[in-house]
Order: C-alpha cells, then structure tokens, then sequence
C-alpha cells in the first residue's frame, strides 16, 4: 500500500506509514516499508524536496532509515524484527535520495557502515555510491582499494575447515568487486 501511494501522493506517505503501522498495528517497518519512505521523500516541488510536516521529506526518510537499519555487528541469527538488513535495492535506493540532497556526509559513511554489518555490495551499488560523489572523491576510493588489492600478496586464510578447504578470512572492503578506474571513467560517461 505505502508503494503505491509513494507514487500517487508522496505528500501523504509518512502520515500513513505512521498511522497504520505505528499507531493503529504497532508493526515494525519492513524493506518494502523503508523503501516507499524513500522513494517519496525523492519528490521535490520547484526542485526543493517535499514536506512532511515540520521537516523536509528527506531529513525524516533518512532518520527512519538509520532508525530501522541494522547499524552494527550484531549475531545475525538473533535478528530481531527491530532491525532491517537491506539488500542492494534498498541500499541504491538510499544513496540514490543522499545524492539527489547532497548529503556527502552520509553518503561517506557508507563504507565504514557495510563494514561492520558485514554487507557486500554488489558491482551496481558500488557504482550508485561512486557515481554521487565528486569525481576527484570516487576515483581516489578506486585507486586505494586498487592499491590494497595489488599490495596484498597472497589470499589470507585461517586455519583448515573440518572438510579439509581453507577457511577465507572475512571481507573485508578491498574484497568488494569495486570497478577499475577505466571502468567507473566508462561508467560515469554513459550515464552523462
């Protein structure tokens, strides 16, 4: 319902959102939840974003983000419904509203934030956060994770599993399929 509506009338989404999940359910947003929020604070009029209420459509959509999103290490099989962990939709959603706001400051802690939930981003997502930030800004993250992956000699690997394989240490940032700088150069001139 809050999708639909995010569309026809974005004005209206977070008194709905409110209302029946909150004040007449008590039900937790989900990722579709989270999601119609973003997509409707994404409206602007006369390219000033949308109100809703006293504060700007987006201000709210990212509190509620941060709100319901899991923002730190946590053990994943005690979850609770509390916290959403997004998937790659959600996440280039997301920045997609943080660069059509200019919110810089959230946009760069981004990584810092994939990495302690343990998120992998995949080559899209990747590519929406480069593509939001300056380009001098993208192209030094591309060069430093390139760097880390040429400097790093061999694949780091912990103690045998039971099955006799390697066990991978966990990702870290330089092991995301973070796209060459020619790439993300070919990538950013197709999108202009």
């Amino acid at each position: 319902m809050l999708n639909g509506e995010a569309k026809q009338d974005p004005s209206q989404v977070y008194d709905l959102y409110q209302r029946d999940l909150f004040e007449k359910n008590n039900f937790l947003p989900d990722e579709s939840c989270l999601s119609a929020l973003l997509t409707a604070s994404s409206a602007s009029t006369n390219h000033r974003p949308i109100l809703w209420g006293q504060l700007y459509a987006p201000q709210v959509a990212i509190h509620e983000f941060k709100k319901h999103v899991v923002s730190d290490t946590i053990d994943f099989t005690d979850l609770d419904s509390a916290h959403i962990y997004p998937g790659n939709q959600l996440w280039q959603k997301y920045i997609g509203l943080l660069s059509k706001f200019d919110y810089i400051y959230e946009l760069s802690e981004l990584i810092q934030w994939w990495t302690k939930i343990k998120f992998t981003p995949n080559k899209k997502t990747l590519f929406s956060l480069l593509n939001s930030f300056p380009i001098e800004f993208a192209e030094r993250y591309i060069i430093h994770f390139e760097k880390i992956k040429k400097d790093s000699v061999s694949e780091t690997t912990l103690p045998s599993s039971t099955n006799g394989e390697p066990t991978k240490q966990p990702e870290t940032s330089g092991d995301w399929p973070w796209p060459t700088l020619a790439e993300f150069r070919h990538h950013r001139n197709n999108k202009l």
